[in-house]
């Protein structure tokens, strides 16, 4: 735990720690709490508290004043989930640097969380390795999936700039994932996650690539027929829509019995395809 208290009750001492090692061996298996005003300062890669047998990261504060922060000074770091529980989601990740900055989370294969208020400038969110990383957050300025599946749950979430290799991004019920403000380029979608029981959500503003990967987390009736289902999950002002009949629908990460897809009415609808023979 990381804790810095208040001197009097309203009143707080803004405090620093700053983070000069990477050979720290963090062997905690709760959470490491970054409290009230306090701040850490990374100024070498891989230094935050990370690895299977170590907790998350939680900001928490007393009361409104509170504002935590986490400064990676245009570092690359590994952390296991990020946890805002500060009145108004008022901690931050940020960085100082002119340096771009780098926070990996699920870098272990690990299911985990970002549930952040605040990400300034400069700082990319990736998702590395296995598993799946659920997001509550308003606006994260650049995003990279390597790895797992970045899930979009409860909030709109604006995105400044996205680059998938190889990791999925979905949205649940409620949920939105938008792009409309990130530059050309950018904003290019080429890998979808359907979680089973999550529902579906809303892909706003996002070119689809010219091929891609749709990710069903489970068997639909179109697997066994010829029918076609409209899946939970829809896509608003995105450019290129007829591109999805290209992509290839997986189902449990298998082939999908030569399922289909395309964008009917701005939602996504899965269907069996099939090879017709005439004879006469």
């Amino acid at each position: 735990m990381i804790f810095h208290n208040h001197n009097a009750p309203g009143t707080y001492y803004g405090f620093e720690f700053k983070v000069s090692t990477n050979q720290l061996i963090w062997a905690h298996t709760g959470a490491t709490i970054v409290s009230n005003n306090f701040a850490i300062k990374t100024s070498t890669d891989y230094a935050l508290p990370n690895g299977p047998q170590t907790g998350r990261i939680e900001f928490k504060g007393m009361n409104n004043n509170a504002a935590p922060v986490i400064d990676l000074c245009g570092t690359t770091q590994i952390a296991n989930g990020i946890y805002d529980a500060t009145p108004g989601s008022k901690g931050a990740i940020t960085n100082s640097s002119e340096t771009a900055a780098t926070l990996v989370l699920g870098a272990h294969d690990q299911n985990c969380d970002l549930k952040i208020g605040r990400v300034f400038p400069g700082v990319t969110i990736k998702k590395a390795g296995s598993g799946v990383l659920t997001v509550v957050a308003s606006s994260l300025p650049a995003v990279n999936t390597t790895g797992g599946s970045f899930m979009v749950s409860g909030s709109n979430l604006t995105c400044g700039s996205l680059a998938q290799d190889g990791g999925a991004v979905g949205v649940v019920s409620g949920a939105t994932f938008d792009l409309s403000g990130a530059p050309a380029g950018s904003n290019v979608l080429s890998h979808i996650a359907v979680t089973d029981g999550a529902g579906g959500g809303t892909f706003r503003g996002a070119t689809l690539a010219a091929s891609g990967v749709i990710d069903l987390s489970t068997a639909t009736p179109t697997a066994e027929g010829f029918g076609e289902d409209t899946l939970a999950v829809s896509f608003a002002d995105c450019a290129n829509p007829e591109n999805i009949q290209n992509w290839t629908v997986r189902v449990n990460g298998a082939g999908g019995n030569s399922l289909g897809a395309k964008i009917s009415g701005g939602n996504l609808r899965i269907g069996k395809t099939a090879t017709v023979i005439m004879m006469r």
